[in-house]
């Protein structure tokens, strides 16, 4: 993604076309994604030699697809982007890279597969072959949670960019017709853009939503009943209660 042909100077988002300066601080504007919060106190915190360092943010995204009409199947595509590109550039095909897919597996069928298989039964052989490892098996008298499975395939799928990000890498970088060598990217990962459906799985949330929960908003402890009420003034979930239902 470094070396598309399609990204000129203009597709690139450094302050004052210089891969090595810090945005301007202070400012009273958001402009692309070099200008938020969260990038200028990522460089402060990350980078120790501005001579040398240069900032490389990455933007991922997921999104599941169906694998027919009448299929329960779907897979997830996990993708990634560079920071340092405008949004214009960003909305190119050609500047996400994908990162890899992950397969859903429908909790009916698999255990379904998985009795089959266990039953003994002669037909079963083909079929033993075929299953992944503990399918049919998450979630089942309640000994792990749902998401475990998921999760796993999702470390797997980020295990090169993790370890990308703890070692960072030296590039060679050309810009604006200008080569900077030798330049010590350091990566990080700036946010994860996925919609609600792929976002509750990947957040571990509790997707039960029946008049028996006691919530279903987010950030409150608004009655499920009251839901509809826009003028609701519920007090606000903290840090603490979240992470206790999370583990």
């Amino acid at each position: 993604m470094l070396t598309r042909p399609e990204n000129k100077g203009k597709h690139h988002i450094y302050s004052d076309h210089n891969p090595f300066k810090r945005p301007l601080k202070d400012l009273d504007h958001v402009s692309d994604a070099n200008t938020g919060k969260c990038y200028g106190e990522t460089y402060d915190e990350l980078i120790t030699d501005p001579t040398t360092q240069a900032l490389c943010e990455f933007q991922t995204a997921a999104d599941g697809t169906h694998l027919g009409q009448f299929s329960c199947y779907e897979l997830t595509q996990m993708q990634i982007a560079l920071g340092c590109l405008s949004r214009e550039a960003r909305e190119k095909d050609c500047n996400w890279g994908t990162l890899g897919w992950i397969p859903n597996i429908p909790k009916n069928k698999s255990q379904g597969r998985r009795s089959f298989v266990e039953s003994g039964h002669a037909d079963s052989t083909r079929l033993r072959a075929q299953l992944i490892h503990d399918e049919g098996l998450i979630g089942v008298a309640g000994s792990v949670h749902p998401a475990q499975d998921l999760h796993v395939m999702i470390s797997f799928v980020l295990k090169g960019l993790v370890q990308l990000q703890k070692t960072g890498f030296t590039w060679d970088l050309m810009h604006n017709g200008r080569l900077y060598k030798g330049v010590k990217m350091i990566p990080f990962v700036s946010f994860l853009r996925v919609d609600t459906k792929e976002a509750d799985p990947f957040c571990s949330k509790y997707l039960n939503q029946n008049k028996h929960i006691k919530h279903l908003c987010r950030e409150c402890h608004c009655p499920t009943d009251q839901s509809n009420n826009h003028l609701a003034n519920d007090k606000a979930k903290t840090q603490n209660q979240i992470v206790t239902l999370v583990l």
